[in-house]
């Protein structure tokens, strides 16, 4: 699978996302959205700990991609939804989605951050999807 990522002068400088990738591969992969919580059903970290919970919740993205025989080399396009999303929280949710794309590899994505008011998931503050684009 092959994503090639693009950025435009047209456009102001992105950080941490490209502007527009274009994937190409056999098998399409998505994911449904996945939060910050354990194995066991326990939010990560304690309340609304953004940091803690951007970090889970890519950490179980990428088990699921695995599950689906894909890994983050695949990955086209990220969603992001965070609650109540300000700059503090953005901040701490940044630094802990980042140490999670430091271990497992991950490099920036097309991806879009939607504000909402709550998730399926009392008390969860982040969750993401992916699409993944998979050559077999």
């Amino acid at each position: 699978m092959t994503v090639t990522a693009f950025d435009t002068k047209k456009l102001f400088e992105p950080h941490g996302f490209h502007h527009w990738v274009s994937a190409t591969g056999t098998r399409t992969v998505y994911t449904s959205g996945v939060v910050g919580i354990h194995a066991d059903g326990v939010l990560a970290g304690e309340g609304l700990d953004y940091r803690a919970h951007g970090h889970q919740a890519i950490v179980n993205l990428h088990a699921a991609l695995q599950a689906a025989r894909a890994g983050q080399a695949d990955v086209s396009k990220l969603t992001m939804y965070v609650v109540d999303p300000t700059e503090e929280g953005l901040n701490e949710l940044y630094r802990g989605i980042g140490r999670a794309a430091n271990e497992i590899g991950a490099v920036a994505k097309a991806t879009t951050l939607i504000g909402v008011t709550a998730l399926s998931i009392a008390g969860a503050v982040y969750e993401v999807d992916a699409v993944a684009i998979v050559a077999d």
